[in-house]
């Protein structure tokens, strides 16, 4: 392998030399699962003013593209803790902050608490006859390297919903699903391997995992992946040669997969007649070994350029993990509780400060015989969690939900009333939503086999959902939704901001405007169109929008709580609380007919009525606004007037 790696610096057009061994293996070992423990901040990395000037610049040949910063997740900080296992504490940072302080320069200038330092994984899948399979890049500035199978972890897709948290395991098992076709449940339980820091070219820390899998070589190279990289399949620890050279021939700035070329720089060298040793080492022929057998570790104290941003090393997971502390959660509000109509007050300390919550639920007109929403709210000292959901019925009916006198959206709130008040207040927003859903998913997969995860189907209950996350202590509120739940914000000045995104409001409309056609067509109102579409045949186009809509929801195309393993949420955000007055998080049917949440008129009109007449205030818009338009020609109101549910937060 070649002993010197070329970096690209943008401020100079020459490339910079940097010896690849100073890449560093930070710590090494053997880890499973349960030997790591990571604490999530949700702190942004902020650039120095002299590196945002830089990354602007770096940037702006992206941005005229079109390119979108993505959101990545940052290494805080590490440690081996006093039972030698592995701490890690992530941040976010994002794509565009990362291209601008990657380069060595940066580095050297700023230091590792001054850059980007988002982390990724990278692995090796040992398959059962024998082979390593690792892959070839064929994108980007680094075609044709030799590089593990993984990538960037991501703040929202690499959440583990058994934990709420960032989970590198499940992020590496993702990647190896995406890239090569296996799936997670082909593979034996992955292996840590350690943690190293890749100097030579893209300034960045790297976790490296070992996984096993029943499936062959030959099996596997039958399946897609994507395309950002060719999987191939090499003889274990021996191939040597061909990393060379694909390496020389290409000279890219990246060091390539911790396994076949970090390790094998920093592992001792067993002389011929020594006793192999408890960890990984180069043999006398040239292999690495390692000694999978037995768990053992081996931590390199960093040197004194490692000192800034290996400060917190040899903490304990009490201080590093806030899962550790306490916990004195009260379930403050529960929808259950509430009579339909109900408004219900409390009033509450949320640490040192006081807050004032209203909520109410209220079954829909005539046609409706249950409140198909559910909210819950949880506190744990200066935490506070809302997390409202809106049930949406499947189209064909579920046997199992039948008998238990449920459908689907009654399913969905009745399991986000039960499940929602033993969540953790620490736990972000977004990894409650992915909780929730996976608590779902068990429910479904054990009581209602019936319902059908396909392409095609139409029997998946289904709900939108929204949550915010009040820390007074750091005067933020985190928010994320999945669907047609919203949270609106106003300031002290009484501007109202809406902090969600509707993914399903173009589909309604999509509806609508089939609704309108046929009722043009057919010298119908658009109520008698939304009544008879499912026994008249003229209706048929307005039925076939409902089956998209439901499909989409069921395929993650809309982003509703469905139990199916591809939740994700639509969006998420932390803001500072210090101007915020009032919080609103409430379902669709809140909003009176002809008042648009896509429009900042809609929004401020809609937060006007709250703030000047409250919840009364706002039911009697909803019975106004449905007795001036009885034929139902205004969106959103398609058949009758909906559930709603809201909670007001005033702070």
């Amino acid at each position: 392998m070649s002993e010197k790696l070329h970096i690209f610096n943008p401020e100079s057009p020459k490339p910079i030399e940097r010896d690849v061994k100073q890449d560093k293996l930070l710590i090494s070992g053997q880890f499973a699962t349960g030997d790591v423990t990571v604490h999530t901040t949700g702190q942004e990395f902020q650039p120095t003013d002299t590196l945002q000037a830089k990354i602007d610049k770096d940037w702006a040949p992206n941005a005229a593209k079109g390119a979108f910063p993505g959101p990545l997740v940052r290494l805080d900080s590490f440690g081996l803790d006093q039972d030698g296992k592995l701490n890690l504490t992530f941040g976010t940072t994002n794509f565009k902050d990362y291209v601008g302080s990657r380069d060595f320069p940066s580095l050297a200038e700023n230091g590792y608490d001054g850059i980007a330092n988002p982390i990724s994984t990278s692995a090796v899948v040992l398959t059962s006859d024998g082979k390593l399979l690792v892959g070839v890049k064929q994108m980007g500035d680094t075609i044709g390297a030799i590089d593990g199978i993984g990538g960037y972890l991501h703040p929202e897709r690499d959440i583990n919903p058994e934990t709420g948290e960032i989970d590198p395991f499940f992020a590496a098992a993702r990647e190896i699903r995406e890239e090569t076709g296996i799936k997670e449940d082909e593979l034996q339980d992955g292996t840590l391997l350690g943690l190293s820091y890749e100097i030579a070219g893209l300034c960045h820390p790297v976790l490296s995992f070992l996984y096993r899998t029943d499936l062959s070589s030959e099996e596997i190279m039958t399946r897609k992946g994507d395309d950002e990289i060719n999987v191939i399949a090499v003889e274990p620890f021996t191939d040597k040669t061909q990393v060379e050279r694909q390496q020389e021939a290409k000279a890219t700035g990246v060091a390539s997969t911790y396994i076949m070329d970090v390790l094998r720089q920093f592992a001792p060298q067993r002389q011929p007649g020594e006793e192999p040793n408890e960890h990984s080492q180069v043999e006398p022929d040239g292999r690495l070994t390692m000694a999978l057998a037995r768990k053992t570790l081996q931590y390199k104290q960093p040197d004194a350029k490692f000192a800034g941003f290996a400060k917190q090393v040899l903490r304990t997971k009490e201080q590093l993990v806030g899962e550790k502390t306490p916990i004195e959660r009260a379930t403050v509000l529960n929808s259950k509780d509430i009579s339909d109509g109900e408004i219900i007050t409390r009033d509450i300390e949320l640490g040192d400060k006081r807050i004032y919550i209203e909520a109410m639920k209220r079954i829909g007109g005539p046609n409706k015989s249950a409140n198909e929403d559910a909210f819950v709210t949880i506190t744990d000292g200066p935490l506070l969690q809302v997390l409202l959901v809106d049930g949406g019925s499947q189209i064909a009916p579920v046997p199992s939900l039948e008998a238990k006198d449920l459908k689907g959206g009654k399913f969905i709130a009745e399991e986000v009333e039960r499940y929602g008040q033993v969540l953790n207040p620490r736990t972000s927003v977004r990894g409650n939503l992915y909780k929730l859903n996976s608590l779902v998913g068990q429910d479904i997969a054990k009581d209602h086999p019936d319902i059908a995860y396909t392409d095609e189907s139409v029997n998946v209950p289904y709900g939108s959902i929204a949550g915010i996350k009040i820390d007074s202590e750091n005067n933020t509120v985190e928010v994320a939704n999945a669907g047609d739940v919203y949270v609106v914000t106003v300031d002290t000045s009484g501007n109202a901001t809406l902090l969600t995104v509707d993914d399903v409001h173009k589909k309604d409309q999509q509806t609508f405007a089939a609704a309108r056609e046929v009722a043009t067509k057919t010298s119908k109102t658009v109520r008698e169109v939304m009544e008879g579409y499912n026994t008249d045949p003229e209706m048929q186009s307005v039925l076939d929008e409902e089956y998209v809509c439901a499909q989409q929801a069921n395929t993650g195309e809309i982003r509703r709580i469905t139990g199916a393993p591809n939740f994700e949420t639509t969006s998420s955000c932390m803001i500072p609380t210090d101007s915020i007055a009032q919080i609103f998080v409430f379902s669709d049917g809140a909003i009176p007919a002809g008042t648009n949440l896509q429009t900042q008129e809609g929004v401020q009109q809609f937060a006007n009525i709250l703030t000047t007449s409250g919840i009364e205030g706002l039911e009697t818009a909803i019975q106004d606004s449905a007795s001036a338009d009885p034929d139902f020609q205004t969106y959103p109101r398609f058949r009758d007037i909906d559930d709603f549910s809201i909670v007001l937060v005033t702070l």
